[in-house]
């Protein structure tokens, strides 16, 4: 059903992406889902991470390095050469044998533009849960958006958290 909502055309699976951090020090990682369109500009891009049992993500401990699955994927998507990348969102999809409904939950973009990408319906969204628009246009409060910002944010600060991390590695 999403694909009959969505404009992003080109789809990656599994997709490992392995850049050089510093010297001799790599970091790897690899996505379930990639959907992106490039236009002449903008290369737009929506991360899908298959779940088989309740999860969600949470960018609140992501100061504390916890949580970092999906900021991870967003960094590493930023490492893949796409040009001027903008973020559509970022999902989990649970996906398991019983389920009937297979509606991605997590962040969208809340540019209502880059949104429509993903999902020419998200006025009331028929592929991601909780997001829709109150009669005055604005966003639900059950909807997660974020901004261009707060996801530059969000990716500033994980690339902050793997570097700590490698300087901690290597003091032992």
């Amino acid at each position: 059903i999403e694909r009959s909502y969505s404009k992003l055309n080109s789809e990656l699976y599994e997709k490992n992406i392995d850049i050089e951090i510093d010297n001799n020090v790599h970091f790897t990682g690899i996505i379930d889902k990639l959907m992106y369109n490039t236009d002449d500009y903008n290369t737009y891009v929506a991360i899908v991470d298959y779940k088989t049992g309740e999860a969600e993500i949470n960018f609140e401990y992501l100061k504390d390095g916890i949580d970092i699955q999906i900021p991870i994927y967003m960094f590493l998507t930023s490492k893949l050469g796409f040009k001027n990348i903008k973020y559509v969102g970022f999902y989990l999809q649970k996906f398991t044998i019983d389920d009937t409904e297979f509606k991605y939950t997590g962040y969208s973009n809340s540019d209502k533009d880059i949104l429509s990408l993903i999902d020419s319906n998200y006025m009331n969204s028929k592929i991601i849960k909780g997001l829709k628009l109150n009669k005055d246009g604005s966003f639900s409060r059950y909807s997660k958006v974020l901004s261009d910002e707060e996801i530059d944010n969000i990716i500033k600060e994980t690339e902050k958290q793997i570097n700590k991390t490698i300087i901690n590695i290597k003091n032992n």
